[in-house]
């Protein structure tokens, strides 16, 4: 099978108490040459009947094998990482557990992985303090924590994916992308003295760009967030041609 160079398709690796459905807000803005997927977490959406993980390298190893399931090989590929989703992609490169390596790496959100990153210092058994620090994490709407059905369904999900946060570990090894790396933050949440520490995994060219005011800056910065990965890919695609 050949390859098709008009289009790429950008793989999603999403973030703690997220699913798959979250990033399709991002395809109005990434446009038709940008072929969106997206791993999903057990728990939720199409995998509301899998159990959540029991360690932070089960959740690794489903990632990579879902990356390779949801890999159209016809088409070049990049992969983004949002949260703690850029974790995982991460241990993903580190394990190479890729078949196949991405023309570029975003990874949004999330402090490299030789740094212990906010979510491990929450308690995840104090309710009231959990709930406090998703209204912080996600901007939420306190009405809907106060919803016992949102409830019900989010705040299981989130403990669980928070104590995957908690229980993942840095081996000491500086592991690089073999790839180009772009790196998008916000100030108020990583701020870039710890964000540049990216530049230690980073075998080639690394991009900075700060964006928004909060974690989900995905959300109140969403044109620019995708004009930034439309640009990027575009021109990975004109190298190509």
């Amino acid at each position: 099978m050949g390859t098709n160079m008009s289009k790429i398709q950008l793989i999603v690796v999403g973030y703690a108490g997220g699913e798959a459905s979250n990033f399709n807000s991002l395809l109005p803005y990434l446009g038709e040459d940008i072929v969106l997927t997206v791993v999903e977490y057990p728990g939720r959406g199409a995998r509301r009947k899998d159990k959540f993980y029991t360690d932070s390298q089960e959740m690794v190893y489903d990632v990579a094998g879902q990356i390779k399931n949801l890999r159209i090989n016809s088409m070049p590929y990049a992969i983004l990482g949002y949260s703690m989703g850029a974790q995982n992609v991460y241990e993903v490169f580190a394990q190479k557990l890729l078949m196949e390596i991405p023309v570029c790496t975003f990874v949004a959100a999330h402090e490299p992985p030789d740094i212990d990153c906010a979510g491990r210092k929450i308690s995840i058994d104090n309710d009231k303090e959990f709930r406090e620090h998703l209204k912080v994490y996600g901007g939420m709407d306190e009405r809907l924590l106060q919803n016992p059905r949102f409830s019900e369904i989010y705040i299981p999900r989130m403990k669980a994916d928070f104590h995957m946060l908690q229980d993942y570990r840095f081996n000491g090894e500086y592991h690089k992308f073999l790839s180009d790396l772009v790196v998008l933050y916000c100030e108020r949440d990583t701020p870039y003295k710890s964000i540049e520490g990216w530049k230690q995994f980073a075998a080639f060219e690394i991009k900075f760009y700060e964006l928004g005011y909060n974690h989900f800056f995905l959300r109140t910065n969403i044109a620019e967030f995708c004009g930034i990965i439309k640009k990027t890919l575009l021109g990975k695609l004109n190298e190509k041609s």
